[in-house]
């Protein structure tokens, strides 16, 4: 269906602690969660061979992509650049525990996790149906420019795990966690 990884350069600066609290920024309001796993780079790519990319992946984390669907909807219908400007730009969670790459990428394929929100199971999904294969995404992130050790990448929102995907968003003050078998667990 999806023939090539597709993929948005997010802001830096906007990194989240885990346990930290996520301010709604003054230009939106209708915050949600999007389910991610991210993976750190270990070496400088360029143009890199599915091997070379793959030998890459130093490590993974869960991510949150907070957005902002108010603010996504006016950037969808007022601009032709889509969806990901400030409706994303201003917060990513991440998770504090970092499993190496030797210890879960022989697995991925068959990690599953869950959502919860004040306690209660959301969505839960799993690593089998990404649409791509992680050196996939890596090659395709350095097709053409540099991507530099240290730099974080995600796979995108696991399937039904965003409010706006099972139509319910998180009210203010909720706190959501997100937990991946032998990865670990998010909150905030």
């Amino acid at each position: 269906m999806f023939t090539t990884p597709l993929f948005y350069q997010g802001n830096h600066n906007g990194l989240v602690a885990d346990e930290a609290h996520v301010t709604c920024p003054p230009y939106g309001r209708d915050l949600d969660l999007e389910f991610e796993l991210g993976f750190v780079v270990c070496r400088d790519l360029r143009d890199p061979s599915p091997r070379e990319a793959r030998r890459a992946i130093g490590g993974f984390v869960i991510l949150n992509d907070i957005s902002l669907r108010d603010t996504q909807w006016e950037e969808i219908h007022g601009s032709p650049l889509g969806p990901t400007v400030k409706c994303k730009s201003f917060a990513t969670a991440m998770s504090s525990e970092v499993v190496t790459a030797d210890e879960l990428i022989d697995v991925i394929p068959s990690l599953s996790g869950e959502v919860l929100v004040d306690g209660e199971v959301w969505a839960t999904g799993r690593t089998d149906d990404f649409a791509h294969p992680l050196e996939g995404c890596d090659a395709r992130s350095a097709a053409g420019e540099s991507v530099f050790a240290g730099e974080l990448l995600s796979t995108g929102t696991f399937a039904g795990c965003s409010g706006i995907e099972i139509g319910r968003l998180p009210r203010a003050g909720a706190q959501v966690t997100f937990r991946i078998d032998r990865l670990g667990t998010l909150t905030n």
